[in-house]
């Protein structure tokens, strides 16, 4: 469970539909202006840590994505449209990690082109 100041709920019920990067709030700052191109994207970026705050900082309730992310050994995670996994990264990956998804969003669909997704720099699950 989430909380973004306003509603209380699980992530897609709060931040909506699509592909999300849940980052440790420690490590949004090293994304830069990429949180506003994952925005203008379509990526719901959230942070979840012990308080809400500015987007993308949101409450952990019951600590679930912070033990998710442990479980993972991530610092970040990209989740599809499809609750599947795309990747996960720890530390300088991250920005490798946002980097191939934006790739991936920008060019044309992998499955028509025959090549999987390759997620440079960080791990994919």
């Amino acid at each position: 469970m989430i909380d973004d100041g306003r509603r209380t709920g699980l992530l897609d019920q709060v931040c909506g539909a699509g592909f999300h990067l849940v980052v440790r709030p420690e490590l949004v700052a090293a994304l830069g202006q990429r949180v506003e191109t994952l925005r203008a994207a379509g990526v719901v970026v959230v942070a979840p840590g012990a308080r809400s705050g500015p987007s993308p900082l949101v409450r952990d309730v019951d600590g679930t994505y912070a033990s998710w992310l442990a479980e993972l050994d991530a610092d970040a995670a990209v989740v599809r449209p499809d609750f599947y996994l795309f990747g996960t990264a720890t530390g300088p990956d991250v920005v490798a990690l946002v980097d191939a998804l934006l790739s991936a969003l920008a060019a044309p669909n992998p499955a028509s082109a025959g090549s999987p997704l390759v997620t440079a720099g960080a791990r994919r699950n």
